[in-house]
């Protein structure tokens, strides 16, 4: 509502943005803490064998939201002739809406807290000791060493691979399919669909590779990317190889929540989840900085290759980890 009555009174320029700022950031720190929050209750909730299958429903519904939902949001914003007021105030009666749901839930949301708080007490609730003690679960166990480290330089690989797929189409109207912004938004659309389809999907062979395996596919995938823009940059092989990645990234992600649902006590279990996802969000923009500011200075091609380079190193030290944690499943 706050950001509505900013659009409506004021011109464009750096007031509006530096008012407006703060709440989007507000925004996404309660988005991110409601879903750490929410992991102990999944683990109270869902019993270990289920834990894969619960996570991949709920990234399955994520995900097709997201894409549903941007979908929406652009023709909303087209049937208001891009009056940003209205859009804001229709983007804040959505969350209204949310509320509403919530408060219609609140009975059984409240029983299930309850339950909880009365089995679990956390250790100890001063900040340094929470870190300090989810700390010592992470450095203790050799399955979470790889599970952080890849997590880390996964992300790093991938979203440094995304931003240089955008310039290498914007350099090449070869892999164009009904221009350059339509192409990057298939492209996009594969990788989501892919992730649906992995994350939802419970049966068959990749159902049943352990973790590790699962990092290693997903590793491979993006070398093969990397090898089609390099060495056949067409559209429709691209589409192929991002929806397989993007399956394979719906069957190693829901795996990887669960294991750490699995082997992290309750008590601990929100500030481990937050640690791995700040170790996995380090990486975005190292990767981005290095492999992007490569194809600045020298060309597109040769940060494709280093990004060739690093994804063969991160498959020796993955398969090298697993040596070390066979126990991982």
């Amino acid at each position: 509502m706050v950001i509505a009555i900013v659009f409506a009174t004021t011109t464009p320029g750096w007031l509006p943005l530096l008012i407006i700022l703060p709440f989007l950031v507000l925004s996404d720190v309660i988005s991110n803490v409601a879903g750490l929050v929410l992991q102990p209750l999944i683990k109270h909730l869902v019993v270990d064998e289920h834990l894969e299958a619960a996570n991949g429903y709920m990234m399955a519904i994520n995900n097709t939201l997201a894409m549903v939902g941007g979908v929406i949001g652009v023709s909303l914003l087209a049937l208001v002739h891009h009056n940003f007021t209205i859009f804001a105030l229709l983007n804040g009666g959505f969350f209204l809406l949310s509320w509403v749901n919530l408060f219609i839930g609140r009975r059984q949301l409240l029983v299930t807290d309850r339950q909880f708080s009365d089995l679990v007490k956390p250790a100890d609730t001063h900040l340094r000791a929470m870190m300090v003690a989810g700390f010592a679960v992470v450095r203790q166990d050799a399955m979470m060493v790889y599970i952080i480290s890849m997590a880390g330089l996964v992300n790093l690989l991938g979203n440094a691979a995304q931003g240089l797929l955008q310039l290498s189409v914007l350099a090449n109207k070869q892999m164009w399919h009904g221009g350059y912004g339509t192409t990057l938004a298939l492209i996009d659309a594969g990788i989501g669909v892919g992730i649906v389809a992995g994350s939802s999907l419970f049966n068959g062979y990749l159902h049943k590779i352990k973790l590790p395996s699962l990092v290693n596919v997903v590793l491979m995938m993006m070398v093969i990317n990397a090898l089609a823009v390099l060495f056949l940059p067409r559209f429709g092989l691209l589409i192929v190889i991002n929806f397989l990645l993007g399956f394979a990234m719906g069957k190693l992600n829901p795996k990887y929540g669960a294991l750490v649902t699995r082997i992290v006590p309750e008590e601990h279990l929100t500030t481990v989840a937050g640690l791995l996802g700040t170790f996995e969000m380090i990486g975005v923009p190292l990767g981005q900085v290095v492999f992007l500011g490569i194809a600045n200075i020298f060309s597109t091609t040769i940060a494709w290759y280093g990004i060739l380079g690093l994804g063969v190193i991160l498959i020796g030290y993955s398969v090298k980890m697993m040596r070390r944690t066979t126990t991982i499943n």
